[in-house]
């Protein structure tokens, strides 16, 4: 009784100060930034709306946009894309709701719903998470559907005919979300074969829901689709053989480099978690979240060894990341995989215990060292609390370009920028 009576204290406590902070950040009828895709998602759900008449304007932008169209619609069809504080609200709003199944699927893996708490705190206070929720963008509805899925489906043989259908549905609204949801899809296909060849048997569900997502993607495209043809393979390949490819927003070429990759990754990885670390650069908390990394990394390695589809999933994803060519997007685009690496620490915790024989504790050693990412994390809420009332204060957009710098001369000018 006492353990569900804190669950629910953490819970209530976590839901009233994010919707306090996120009120801050997003009560706005405007944009959160010039600079983002919101523009092209808005544009997309204007030309889909069925409640407002297309304008000129929507109509000749929409033959430019090659965005995939699960996002677009669902701000069409609530109604929300004809105003950008109802926009705002539903992103936030799925953000919020997917915490909730975030806990679920932690506390299932770590087989402990006192131990979840950790990642849901840590994850729900990163600055990756709550910055995330600023823009008019597809990130919280793909996390959204993409925990709903792992929580459905599990690659077994007794899957029921609903179960597989809906999984299939599911797979297919994330494809229409977020190109890089082929990662989940070759994944649970990678599992299978794995599966079969130690198994000696081959398991058809997972061949059939890849089928019924590829199915409903290319009816639902060729149906509501947009007419512009995406340029995301054009990019990787033009990226990978050394074209000249310019950085979004900089004059300077820009070469695929695995080594300048990495490090985007790994500056990423950090901002996520604590986004000023680099005002003192190699900070002590720098240096925890790279204990975290190597954690994760391990949690990673063990569930690969193991052949879990979202090992795979994860890996795929980061490979992908790994030649995609704008390193000023990392921090965006990582979102959807960070609370799974999150968990994966814990994990790999919990697994190092057991192989020294320490299984009767084995959940004080995750929680010491979620308690030390915990406190490592918190510190970042000064920062953008500072910021957001530096916004307030002027009376201006607390647009998502302050949080992006720890020069608070960059940031007055960048809120001056955009608030024109």
């Amino acid at each position: 009784m006492g353990k569900i009576k804190i669950v629910h204290l953490v819970w209530s406590s976590l839901l009233l100060y994010l919707t306090y902070l996120l009120s801050k950040l997003i009560q706005f009828d405007n944009l959160s930034s010039f600079a983002n895709d919101s523009v092209h998602y808005l544009v997309m759900a204007r030309h889909y709306s069925p409640w407002v008449d297309e304008s000129r304007a929507i109509s000749s932008a929409w033959l430019l946009q090659d965005f995939p169209p699960f996002f677009p619609w669902l701000l069409a069809f609530t109604g929300t894309a004809h105003s950008l504080l109802y926009a705002h609200l539903l992103v936030a709003g799925l953000g919020l709701a997917s915490l909730y199944f975030y806990y679920l699927l932690s506390s299932r893996w770590l087989k402990s719903q006192g131990l979840a708490l950790f990642p849901l705190l840590i994850f729900a206070l990163s600055p990756g998470f709550i910055l995330g929720l600023q823009g008019i963008l597809s990130e919280s509805l793909y996390f959204f559907l993409f925990i709903i899925f792992v929580l459905l489906y599990t690659p077994t043989r007794n899957n029921s005919n609903t179960k597989i259908v809906i999984a299939g549905l599911l797979l297919a609204a994330i494809l229409l979300t977020r190109t890089i949801g082929i990662a989940l899809w070759m994944a649970i296909l990678t599992q299978a074969f794995f599966s079969s060849i130690s198994q000696k048997r081959v398991n058809y569900q997972p061949i059939v829901i890849a089928a019924i997502s590829l199915l409903v993607y290319f009816l639902l495209m060729t149906i509501w689709g947009p007419v512009k043809e995406s340029h995301y393979l054009d990019i990787l390949i033009r990226y990978l053989g050394d074209k000249d490819l310019y950085q979004i927003g900089t004059g300077t070429e820009h070469f695929f480099s695995a080594a300048s990759q990495l490090t985007s990754l790994l500056d990423s990885w950090t901002t996520f978690w604590i986004i000023y670390w680099r005002a003192d650069g190699f900070s002590s908390s720098y240096y925890v979240m790279i204990v975290l990394l190597l954690l994760s990394t391990s949690g990673l390695l063990i569930r690969l060894v193991k052949n879990k589809y979202d090992a795979w999933y994860v890996l795929f994803y980061l490979l992908i990341l790994l030649i995609w060519p704008y390193p000023g997007q990392m921090v965006r685009l990582l979102f959807p995989i960070m609370p799974l690496l999150l968990i994966y620490g814990g994990y790999a915790v919990t697994k190092f215990a057991y192989l020294k024989k320490l299984s009767y504790r084995k959940n004080i050693f995750p929680s010491i060292l979620y308690i030390f990412i915990l406190v490592t994390v918190i510190p970042s809420h000064a920062f953008i609390q500072t910021r957001a009332n530096m916004a307030s204060e002027k009376q201006m957009i607390p647009v998502y370009e302050i949080f992006r710098s720890a020069d608070l001369d960059v940031a007055n000018r960048d809120l001056r920028l955009q608030n024109q």
